[in-house]
């Protein structure tokens, strides 16, 4: 949604290569095109010498617009993700936290160690100048960040990261997430958290059905009165608010221009298939039929009503497809030849983050924000996810 969970960048030109490190990939090309040969002395053969030096004035300049920020040509999925990364980790601070203006140091955490992990990383291994990793900062505030009923999202964010970077939500940080956020269920109702707050639903929804333990595997089931409490939320255009009821200016985004709120629909499709609901269920049919309905022409999604996507709303939205099971390059996700995923390469930076909008806005977006909400879509990865010694693992005991 707009300022909530969202970024987007500069127009891409037709030769837009988000590049941080594009040299040296041009140079390892080079070596594997024109090795030297050791008997030679390093000396190349006098026919090559053009194609090289005009491959290396081109690397040269690339490398300049890379480093001033400026999106070159169109990446590839993979490509943006490894850019992006390499991006925040430059964000790190000393204590090992990865914050973003929106969600502040300690759930702007939870989210970057999503992205790191979508990205095929540790994010053990991102040790700061103090050597502290984004684990070690989550874990040394656990108990007083989720010591509450109004830290349930806060909880639940935190046992989705924890669960992805391979670590035990059943006792981390001194904390047992998922005792934590059960703490936090209303049986009778079957709401999480606060009454009505559909984010911390879904959250909380996502959280439990992905608790897993690297050594029992213990897998939690989503109660089905949380389950249809989510599903009754669902407005008739198929899409859901950010709260239930919606009573406009309170919160100020409630009342969308669309009927619906883009981020909150697509957080709760990836809830509601996490938990089980069928794929093919109406309740999902009309959700998938909304999200389509709500797609711009330049292939993103805007709460808003702007015919100019965000890159927030359409990373949400790049999830909610996938866990949906369908294909985003598809015809049905496809508009104006634009696809989610070329709306998203077409906004990220030649340095690897990832703008607000293309252009960008007048406002001054949370290019944090936008960056690790982006990777996971990209990397091909909807909530919940599951640390790869989880994956291995139950892989094994299936076999």
């Amino acid at each position: 949604m707009g300022r909530r969970f969202k970024t987007v960048s500069p127009q891409a030109g037709p030769f837009q290569l988000a590049s941080v490190g594009f040299s040296q990939r041009i140079a390892g090309e080079l070596q594997a095109m024109f090795p030297f040969d050791n008997q030679k002395r390093g000396k190349m053969n006098i026919k090559t010498r053009p194609t090289i030096l005009a491959l290396a004035m081109m690397t040269v300049l690339l490398t300049t617009l890379s480093s001033q920020g400026v999106s070159l040509a169109k990446s590839t999925p993979e490509l943006a993700v490894r850019q992006a990364l390499l991006w925040l980790r430059t964000q790190q601070q000393a204590d090992g936290s990865i914050p973003n203006i929106v969600s502040g140091a300690y759930n702007g955490t939870n989210q970057a160690v999503l992205a790191i992990v979508a990205g095929n990383q540790d994010p053990h291994t991102w040790l700061s100048s103090n050597q502290l990793s984004p684990m070690d900062y989550l874990a040394s505030q656990a108990i007083t960040q989720t010591d509450t009923i109004t830290e349930t999202g806060t909880t639940a964010r935190l046992a989705l990261a924890v669960v992805a970077s391979g670590q035990d939500p059943y006792q981390f940080g001194g904390v047992n997430l998922v005792e934590r956020l059960q703490s936090n269920y209303n049986s009778s109702t079957g709401q999480y958290g606060l009454a009505g707050d559909v984010l911390v639903q879904s959250l909380s929804m996502l959280a439990v059905s992905g608790a897993v333990t690297d050594t029992q595997l213990i897998t939690q089931t989503v109660p089905t009165t949380a389950t249809s409490l989510l599903k009754s939320w669902q407005q008739a255009n198929g899409g859901w608010n950010i709260a239930d009821p919606c009573v406009c200016g309170a919160p100020t985004w409630c009342c969308t221009a669309v009927g619906a709120d883009i981020d909150a629909t697509g957080l709760v499709i990836q809830a509601l298939a996490a938990a089980g609901e069928p794929l093919t269920s109406t309740v999902m049919i009309s959700a998938s039929s909304f999200l389509s309905s709500q797609q711009q022409g330049d292939g993103g999604w805007d709460t808003f009503g702007s015919t100019q996507g965000n890159t927030n709303s359409t990373a949400w939205a790049l999830q909610a497809i996938l866990a949906l099971g369908e294909d985003p390059k598809a015809d049905k996700w496809t508009q104006g030849n634009h696809s989610p995923i070329d709306f998203l390469l077409q906004v990220q930076q030649g340095d690897g983050k990832f703008q607000y909008s293309a252009p960008p806005p007048a406002w001054s977006p949370d290019l944090v924000l936008t960056t690790v909400q982006s990777v996971p879509g990209l990397a091909g990865q909807p909530l919940p996810l599951r640390g790869r010694y989880v994956a291995v693992k139950k892989g094994l005991r299936w076999l």
